[in-house]
């Protein structure tokens, strides 16, 4: 079983959006996260005996790294500790929106920084704190074929 790839850092706060959004539900090694833009929800699934996860979000099915909603489970869970000022100022943000409208996720980086009311050091110290966490956690891919759920 291979190893997840480290997720770009836009997906750090893009997944402290979705925790401080109220859009992240755990129930044991079961989650649901709902898309910024609320118009579909994303399963998580975690293997502990395994130490493997499992996302059905685009990023994590074909892009090879742990996506956002992956990232937002192991935060609400509790395997992955996190600043609550942090998480409140990536509060609202349509991250879809954002990631079409800008080329790349650099782009939105420099965006999200420019309006979330944070010291730009204290916000890149966040995201190498969790970082840090994804890397030690040292997860490993799991399978499932599970459709992604349209809400709207």
């Amino acid at each position: 079983m291979s190893k997840w790839e480290m997720p770009p850092r836009i997906k750090v706060l893009e997944a402290l959006g979705a925790v401080a959004d109220g859009r992240v539900e755990v129930d044991e090694h079961k989650g649901k996260v709902t898309s910024s833009m609320k118009t579909k929800r994303y399963t998580v699934i975690q293997e502990e005996k395994r130490n493997a996860i499992f996302s059905n979000d685009n990023a994590s099915r074909w892009q090879g790294y742990m996506g956002y909603p992956i990232i937002a489970f192991l935060m609400k869970k509790g395997d992955v500790r996190y600043d609550e000022k942090v998480a409140e100022a990536m509060k609202g943000f349509r991250w879809k929106e954002l990631n079409k409208k800008f080329d790349d996720y650099s782009e939105t980086r420099e965006h999200v920084k420019r309006n979330c009311n944070l010291d730009k050091e204290e916000l890149e110290g966040a995201v190498d704190a969790i970082m840090r966490q994804l890397r030690n956690l040292d997860l490993k891919k799991a399978w499932r074929d599970i459709k992604v759920e349209k809400l709207s």
